[in-house]
Parts: C-alpha cells; sequence; structure tokens
C-alpha cells in the first residue's frame, strides 16, 4: 500500500494547485475527486438540460508581483499560458428598464474614476466601497501571498452581508444595484 505525506480531497483548482506546490517541495500527495473529470467549477456541466458554463472567463492579478502573477510563475507555467490583457473596460453592467450602460474598470482608482462619473457626487461612497474591498482582501493572508491572520479576523468579514453593507454607504439605489452587480 502506497503511503502519502498528504492528502487532497478534491481536485478543483485549489487542490490541484496546493498538490502541485506540495509536490514542488518535496512532498508526496495524493488527490482525490469523486467527479469522472478533474477542475471544479472549471468544467462546464448541466443540470436539467440547462448547461452551466462555470469555466475561467477572465483573471486578474496577473501584473507583476500580483498573487496570480506570482502563483503561476512559482508553478513554471505563467510562460505557458496564452493571455490577452483584457481592455480597461472590460465588464458592464445594465440595471433593468435602464438604458445606461455602467462600466467596471480595472484598477480600484479607475473604477472610482469611471463610477463617479456616472454616480456624481457619489465619489466618497464608491471610495468607501473599495477600501471595504482592500479591508475584506486584507484579511485573507493567502491572497496577498503571506502567511498569518486568525480565523477571528476572517470571521468578521465574512458576517458581511453585503446588501446591507452597500446600503449603509449610500442612499442612491441605482449605485447600490451597480455596486451589488459588481460585488
Amino acid at each position: 500500500m502506497e503511503k502519502f505525506d498528504v492528502i487532497i480531497i478534491g481536485a478543483g483548482i485549489g487542490g490541484l494547485i496546493a498538490a502541485n506546490l506540495l509536490v514542488m517541495e518535496g512532498y508526496k500527495v495524493c488527490v482525490l475527486e469523486k467527479n469522472k473529470q478533474i477542475g471544479g467549477a472549471l468544467q462546464v456541466y448541466v443540470r436539467n438540460r440547462v448547461i452551466f458554463d462555470t469555466g475561467v472567463h477572465y483573471l486578474g492579478g496577473l501584473d507583476q508581483g500580483q498573487n496570480l502573477h506570482q502563483i503561476f510563475k512559482y508553478l513554471g507555467i505563467l510562460d505557458k499560458l496564452k493571455m490577452k490583457r483584457m481592455p480597461d473596460v472590460f465588464d458592464t453592467i445594465i440595471i433593468g428598464g435602464d438604458e445606461k450602460e455602467y462600466k467596471m474598470a480595472q484598477g480600484y482608482e479607475r473604477f472610482i474614476e469611471l463610477l463617479s462619473a456616472d454616480f456624481p457626487g457619489e465619489e466618497h461612497a464608491i471610495r468607501t466601497y473599495c477600501d471595504k474591498l482592500k479591508e475584506i482582501c486584507d484579511k485573507f493572508p493567502l491572497y496577498n501571498l503571506r502567511s498569518g491572520g486568525t480565523y477571528e479576523e476572517k470571521a468578521v468579514v465574512m458576517g458581511l452581508d453585503a446588501k446591507t453593507y452597500i446600503a449603509s454607504i449610500t442612499e442612491n439605489k441605482k449605485l447600490q444595484a451597480v455596486l451589488a452587480g459588481n460585488n
């Protein structure tokens, strides 16, 4: 019977990356997957004859020094990936009954700039929203490729209700809908 240092349950992207990292560090790893195919939510699946394409559509964190750039480089796959930088405005939110398209831009400052143009007088609320996103990301050390952090730190933001939080920073219902659509 073969012996392993680590057993990983689930061959989704997280399990596969964890396994690869552990193998690179000299551990003997076994990955167990209940489905016929590896990849987890990176694959298409069908429920009640409806196709759900849950695969990767776009990724952030690929600029030099950012988390996915560092991980992919360490794994030795960065140069093997065929990637194209997305345009500055890469996503659009449309609210039912409204002909206006709200453009989502890359980077916090550009995001704030574009939304502030659509919602004059709401820059403070938009900046507050972005500051909260940064705070949340900071509570998860692995997002920033560092160790540390306690469960208690994470629990504070894990219990945060997005709708309630967004409503607390602005009374503008349309802005609330746009921020919720981006959330």
